[in-house]
């Protein structure tokens, strides 16, 4: 019996996701795979330290994140012919990602650039850089769709097409 593949998709509610949401869907068309959007419920170390009184309000925070992240895949995903599923899960966003792949044995992970400051980053890391680095499998990270590529003259763009 033959099984289709799985793409693994981080999402997150943010524009990146949904341009990286958007691009796995295309691929998954074009291969007959499925694809596990995955949200990640992050709890930041400070929030076990904080007083209970904070618990409910971090609850409602996080629900309201992975409800906005199963309604990007509802709008997204909603024009394509595939086969889709959404999960939520809980603790740091590359593992999870990582855990989910594996769980899924899946082809791909995908994710989003999202360009985050440089103090962001070297505070906290960045989960694309993350996967990059440790995924056991290929991991696709799809760029910002405003950004242009760098023209590059010993590799002309065939006319019309856009093909270099």
């Amino acid at each position: 019996m033959a099984t289709h593949p799985v793409l693994i998709v981080g999402v997150d509610g943010s524009p990146a996701a949904r341009h990286a949401l958007g691009t796995a869907a295309k691929l998954a068309v074009a291969s007959g795979a499925c694809l596990v959007a995955v949200h990640v419920r992050q709890v930041p170390a400070i929030v076990y330290a904080a007083p209970v009184t904070g618990a409910g309000e971090l609850a409602a925070a996080n629900e309201l994140a992975a409800d906005h992240a199963h309604i990007d895949c509802e709008l997204v995903l909603a024009g394509h012919d595939i086969s889709w599923t959404f999960e939520t899960r809980h603790g740091d966003a590359a593992t999870e990602l990582q855990r989910a792949a594996d769980d899924h044995d899946a082809a791909c992970i995908v994710v989003g650039r999202h360009g985050h400051r440089l103090v962001t980053r070297v505070l906290t890391g960045s989960v694309t850089g993350r996967l990059v680095h440790h995924a056991h499998r290929p991991v696709l990270v799809v760029p910002p769709p405003n950004l242009r590529p760098p023209a590059n003259p010993s590799c002309p763009t065939t006319p019309g097409t856009g093909v270099r």
